[in-house]
């Protein structure tokens, strides 16, 4: 019987605020670290599955393949089988896909770079989720978006400021545009 591989994901989204991922995940304080993800795009162009929505207001956030982007998220090591299901299942509605060790880097360079090097090393598969539902006729959930807000704040002023600035609309404005 071979060993289970320790798995990550990267989260970008309303899991970002710190409170929805101790929900969700067992001692993630030791677990996570701020990163930056080169070769997609975050984007509100996903239905939403399980969130209120009302009128168009429908979308929640997705990261798209595109060679020119990059996104800041959070890294969270190590996921037990149980935590994977619950992942999958809060995050139904999208795919997992595996993201190549070399797109990662911290999110800013500093002392942690160390930590969080070692910390995608030891990691066999690294996944974030890549919307299903994907439309263009949808506007974001206003109340998520101030959820995901927030949470990028949790991490920090330059994280916030990276945030809204690496988030598009449909129109291809970004948040920071619309601050």
């Amino acid at each position: 019987m071979s060993e289970r591989p320790r798995t990550a994901v990267i989260v970008y989204g309303s899991l970002l605020d710190p409170d929805e991922l101790a929900e969700l995940f067992d001692g993630v304080d030791e677990r996570t670290t701020p990163v930056t993800v080169r070769g997609f795009k975050r984007i509100f162009d996903q239905a939403a599955s399980w969130r209120e929505t009302a009128g168009e207001q429908r979308a929640v956030l997705n990261v798209v393949r595109s060679p020119e982007s990059q996104f800041n998220g959070v890294l969270v090591t190590d996921l037990t089988s149980a935590e994977l299901q619950a992942f999958r299942e809060r995050e139904r509605g999208y795919r997992l896909v595996s993201i190549d060790p070399a797109k990662i880097e911290p999110f800013e360079r500093n002392r942690a770079d160390d930590e969080t090097a070692a910390a995608i090393e030891t990691q066999d598969l690294l996944l974030t989720t890549t919307g299903e539902k994907r439309r263009t006729d949808i506007a974001p959930i206003g109340s998520y978006v101030e959820r995901c807000r927030a949470g990028a704040s949790e991490w920090g002023e330059p994280f916030l400021q990276e945030f809204l600035r690496t988030t598009e609309l449909l129109s291809g404005e970004t948040l920071a545009a619309r601050e």
